[in-house]
């Protein structure tokens, strides 16, 4: 690791801060447990963040959203929302990245640009619940529980793993509770 954070910092200094983004990378990708001070560096050497979602995106999303996460813990929301853009202009509308930034809109009380990422992943990945849940929640946020309680259902239906499901079964019922639909309330709870 040593050598590639050397490598990182020569690059740096030289003003190649792709190269060293690309060695940053790779340290994150062999010793995982330095991402906190890896995601630091890329923070404060100012790696731009089209260069940040190109160079962690190239193996897929989780070392991008890895440091999309570290951007949020630290509050940088504005952030976090470009490199997330950036990621998904260079690598496509991968559900984990639509469906990331979906939920920041929706963090943010950003409704509309929320349920415009909900619709997408609607279309593009019907399969999974996050475009639903992310629409049930707009729904909810804006007291049209009809449609929330329908986007909630599909989420569930959707949703894979108990880990998954039993959150979003939750907020259903939490809905349904609101909705004063108390039936359907004991029928999800059975």
């Amino acid at each position: 690791a040593g050598v590639h954070l050397a490598r990182a910092l020569l690059h740096k200094e030289e003003g190649d801060l792709r190269k060293a983004a690309q060695e940053l990378h790779w340290v994150l990708d062999h010793y995982p447990l330095q991402d906190e001070k890896i995601y630091g560096l890329f923070f404060h050497w100012k790696v731009p963040l089209p260069v940040v979602a190109e160079v962690l995106g190239e193996d897929g999303p989780d070392a991008l959203l890895g440091y999309g996460d570290w951007l949020i813990t630290k509050r940088y929301m504005g952030r976090c929302e470009v490199l997330l853009l950036e990621g998904i202009k260079r690598h496509g509308k991968l559900l984990e990245l639509m469906s990331r930034l979906g939920f920041l809109y929706f963090g943010q009380g950003y409704l509309e640009h929320a349920e415009h990422y909900a619709t997408w992943l609607i279309a593009l990945h019907s399969d999974a619940p996050a475009g639903y849940l992310i629409q049930a929640r707009v729904y909810a946020r804006r007291n049209e529980l009809e449609g929330s309680l329908l986007m909630y259902e599909e989420a569930v239906v959707r949703s894979i793993t108990d880990e998954e499901r039993v959150p979003v079964a939750l907020e259903l019922m939490r809905t349904l509770v609101r909705a004063r639909q108390w039936d359907q309330f004991e029928a999800v709870a059975s």
